[in-house]
């Protein structure tokens, strides 16, 4: 049997005192020596002032240092062979696409209607997993709360253990984390040194129920564990016969903060084979709309996210998924008799917002214990200055 090609990454990861994290990737035919990563790892640490003097690693005790060795299986069934899988029509525009992705605004995104051949299309749609006994170990909300990523009450299946994806997934799997796959999202956005997540941090196979929303919100900026600039978000829509009147637009955001009760752009159905692809930074708020759907029928997505080592405007402070809670809904003004809808939808409002402010509680208890050590030995040592200039 002919082996396997692949390519074996170590990546070093040097974490500083303020959690300032600075990574590199260095990749040949062969693993680099241990000593070689780390000399590249100081250099690269060492521009991004995460470390101001290289003796420091050397002497700083809070310094953490990882090395992360993962071997990425190239399928050779990809390889050069993009038309294969993706519509000639989406290869034959890509400067066309890449014009539109550069001028949208207010930031660079672009949907994509038939991306996939129909034969790729149709093993997506008929391998979506069932609801079968391993499917609800991945659902959350199904005890009508929050779900995990935003949402309101309904079921809500987000699925990014690869092991236990459909044979048609995990062939999707191969393609998008293939080199010829990267250099074409380089010629569609631009974008250089783009990354494939392996562990689908966020994203992987989807479904959301009926009644299911995601609030405005801007994504998470750094990849949880290899602090990884996070840069571009794909998301593959797989639903047949979509109405567009069931909702569940992906939709595109100003500031909402800014333009409060004002700030849609544009939206998109979620119908079968659409990409919906965007820049993740600062202004790329988005949101998706209420799933008014027959109880039969849900929303369903493939997604990932795409990271470089750096960025264009540099490091960026850290910041988690932040949401920004919607406002009374357009038809709520003086003179308004409520309805039964009305106070449902003022119901999940304030439902919402209270558990956002029971999230932030416990956030502040964790906070308190673990760090109330630092601000005892802060007022000692503030009361023992104090005491030694006489006041």
């Amino acid at each position: 049997m002919p082996q396997t090609p692949s390519r074996t990454f170590i990546r070093v990861r040097l974490r500083c005192l303020y959690q300032r994290w600075a990574s590199v990737a260095y990749s040949q035919s062969r693993v680099v020596s241990a000593s070689k990563a780390l000399v590249l790892a100081v250099s690269v640490c060492c521009q991004h002032r995460a470390i101001l003097n290289p003796l420091q690693f050397l002497t700083n005790p809070t310094y953490e240092l990882e090395f992360i060795v993962h071997t990425s299986i190239l399928n050779e069934e990809f390889s050069g062979n993009l038309s294969g899988y993706i519509s000639p029509s989406v290869l034959a525009s890509v400067k066309s696409l890449r014009s539109v992705f550069d001028n949208t605004k207010p930031f660079r995104y672009v949907a994509i209607d038939g991306f996939f051949r129909d034969d790729i299309l149709q093993a997506l749609l008929m391998d979506f997993p069932k609801k079968d006994d391993s499917y609800w170990r991945f659902c959350s909300g199904q005890d009508g709360g929050t779900t995990q990523d935003g949402g309101t009450t309904g079921v809500n299946y987000v699925n990014a253990e690869r092991q236990s994806w459909p044979a048609s997934y995990l062939k999707l799997d191969a393609l998008v984390q293939s080199r010829h796959f990267l250099d074409f999202l380089q010629s569609l956005t631009g974008i250089e040194g783009l990354e494939y997540d392996k562990e689908y941090q966020g994203g992987g196979i989807r479904e959301a129920s009926a009644q299911s929303v995601q609030p405005i919100h801007l994504d998470f900026n750094y990849h949880p564990r290899t602090g990884l600039h996070r840069r571009l978000n794909l998301l593959w829509y797989l639903n047949e016969s979509w109405d567009p009147s069931w909702g569940g637009d992906i939709e595109v955001h100003l500031d909402p903060r800014k333009f409060v009760g004002n700030s849609r752009v544009a939206g998109y159905s979620p119908i079968a084979n659409r990409l919906f692809m965007f820049e993740t930074n600062e202004m790329s708020w988005h949101g998706v709309s209420r799933l008014d759907a027959p109880t039969n029928r849900s929303r369903r997505a493939f997604s990932l996210y795409y990271y470089t080592p750096t960025r264009p405007e540099g490091n960026l402070p850290f910041r988690n998924t932040e949401f920004a809670e919607a406002q009374l809904p357009p038809g709520l003004c003086e003179g308004h008799t409520l309805t039964k809808t009305d106070i449902t939808e003022l119901t999940n409002l304030l439902k919402r917002l209270d558990d956002r402010i029971q999230m932030l509680y416990e956030l502040r208890r964790g906070f308190d214990a673990k760090y109330l050590h630092l601000f005892r030995e802060y007022e000692y040592y503030l009361e023992r200055y104090r005491e030694s200039i006489g006041k």
